[in-house]
């Protein structure tokens, strides 16, 4: 018994021979067809994980770079907080010195 569909009572390879390779045709494009939706999807796989790396180090960068300001505001606040202290020593030594400057003027009188 041979492959072949019956043709007028005859079985013919021919029959097959057509839908046959329209079928492997169709196979080898919708492969073909895969392919390209699997390197498609690699590549996007690739550019979203560029794209997490990339935001994981901006947003680590921006964190150092938060953390760096956090520590020098709180540096210059120190440092307005000591010149608070010695714009009030200044005051304080400023009115020390003329009082002694007017018991120093009454003495030499």
């Amino acid at each position: 018994m041979t492959n072949s569909l019956p043709v007028n009572g005859v079985n013919s390879k021919e029959d097959f021979n057509e839908p046959l390779e329209d079928t492997k045709r169709k196979i080898d494009e919708l492969k073909q067809k895969i392919d390209r939706l699997e390197r498609d999807i690699n590549e996007r796989d690739q550019i979203v994980e560029k794209l997490k790396t990339s935001q994981y180090t901006e947003s680590s960068l921006d964190k150092r770079e938060k953390r760096s300001y956090e520590r020098k505001i709180s540096e210059l606040e120190e440092e307005l907080k000591k010149m608070d202290s010695i714009k009030a020593d200044n005051a304080r030594l400023k009115e020390e010195n003329a009082a002694l400057i007017r018991v120093i003027s009454k003495l030499s009188k």
